[in-house]
Formats: structure tokens, C-alpha cells, sequence
């Protein structure tokens, strides 16, 4: 990768738009292109991580064990440009989920020893990723709520509507994928989504789902 290409991707990040052009190139020297083919592991869990990332293309799933040994999909859409496993530069503690490539998937790394006096320097650098990684609380915490209090169907919605918000309608993801984000069983996840299909508010075909009428999904994640 050109360094060029590495400081257009660096200013499109939402935590590093705000730096000088001089500042984005004395970060994108730091900066290492990664590669990973499907289904390689970027993170693993409990396993020592030196490094932070940034997302410059394809898709990773981020998920944990639970004490059955069962995957737990927390995150699977990922944008170009956002931050990857920030937390592994700011505690001296193995990663607490695991990170896998669904796609050919490149990244930008930075080794912590590195990155970290450069954020030390830039405090509005600092703020910014203090409110991605609070956001990112904040949605798991919904996720975790949703799963512990309201049935399968309304979690189903809420999920999709949220991923519409931030994706747009059209949702590259399977079947499977929308049932391990929820917590629910393929089975029950296809019937959900067939009675969806038959009342309008969707559209499917194999890894794909489209939202038609968004307000009607709204109003079922609601509980209305």
C-alpha cells in the first residue's frame, strides 16, 4: 500500500479526521498493512494482543465463548475506517472476544508501544476514541438487555433495525449470522424472518436482506 493510500484511509477514520495533514503522515508511518484470508483469526480470545487496528476492507465477526464452548456473535458489521480492538492498547490483559475475517479482509496495524505515546500526545485524538469505545458499551449493553428481557422476534427486529441505521436497507449477512447476533436458534431465526417476508417488511435472498418498510419495523421493535 502507497503511503498516500495509507493517510486517505487514516483521514476518512472518524477518530483520526480531525489531525493536520502533517499529523496523518507522521501516524501513517506507523502504520502496517495486514492481510487475512477468510476465516483467520485477527484476535483471539484470552490470547496477548499487542497491536490496534484499523478496518480498510472486507468483514470481520466479533464474538466470545460461553461457558458451553458455544460462539456468541457480538459485532459482524464492521465499516471501512473504524477502529479494531482498542481496548488491547489500554490494559495489560488478553482480549476478552475474538475477531475473525468473514471475508478477504485488510487491515492497517499499529503496535501499541507505538501508537500509544502518539494518542498521549493528541488529548482530542484520545476523546474520540473514548466515544467509540463508549458507544460500543453502550450498544452491547442494549444487545445484552434485549437477550436477557424480550422475546426472540423483538430482538430480531431491533437487531435489523439497528444494523438499517447504520448500514443502510441492504444487509450483506446470512441467516445464521442474524441468529447467533440474537441468541436464537437458525430455526427459529428463518421463521421470524418468513413471516417478515409475508407481511412486507422485508426482502431475502441467500446472505442477503433487504428492509422495505422500515417504519412497520420500527414499530415492531418497539413493541408496538
Amino acid at each position: 500500500m502507497k503511503p498516500s493510500e495509507k493517510v486517505d484511509i487514516l483521514r476518512r477514520s472518524s477518530i483520526f479526521s480531525i489531525l493536520t495533514e502533517v499529523e496523518l503522515v507522521k501516524l501513517s508511518r506507523l502504520a502496517k498493512e495486514r492481510s487475512l484470508k477468510s476465516g483467520e483469526f485477527l484476535i483471539r480470545e484470552e490470547e496477548r494482543c499487542e497491536y490496534f487496528y484499523i478496518l480498510t476492507e472486507g468483514r470481520l465477526r466479533t464474538f466470545l465463548y460461553s461457558s458451553l464452548g458455544k460462539e456468541l456473535t457480538l459485532i459482524t458489521y464492521l465499516r471501512p475506517g473504524e477502529i479494531l480492538g482498542p481496548m488491547s492498547i489500554f490494559r495489560d490483559r488478553p482480549p476478552s472476544g475474538s475477531m475473525r475475517a468473514l471475508s478477504p479482509t485488510k487491515v492497517l496495524e499499529f503496535k501499541k508501544n507505538e501508537i500509544l505515546p502518539f494518542l498521549l500526545g493528541h488529548p482530542l485524538v484520545m476523546l474520540e476514541m473514548i466515544k467509540v469505545l463508549a458507544a460500543r458499551v453502550s450498544e452491547l449493553n442494549r444487545r445484552l438487555r434485549d437477550v436477557a428481557g424480550e422475546r426472540v422476534e423483538q430482538r430480531v427486529f431491533r437487531l435489523i433495525l439497528m444494523l438499517c441505521h447504520r448500514f443502510g436497507p441492504s444487509l450483506n449477512m446470512t441467516r445464521r449470522e442474524l441468529a447467533e447476533m440474537v441468541g436464537a436458534t437458525i430455526e427459529t431465526t428463518i421463521r421470524i424472518l418468513s413471516s417478515m417476508r409475508q407481511e412486507k417488511i422485508i426482502a431475502s435472498s441467500r446472505g442477503k436482506i433487504t428492509i422495505l418498510d422500515e417504519a412497520k419495523l420500527r414499530c415492531l421493535g418497539e413493541g408496538l
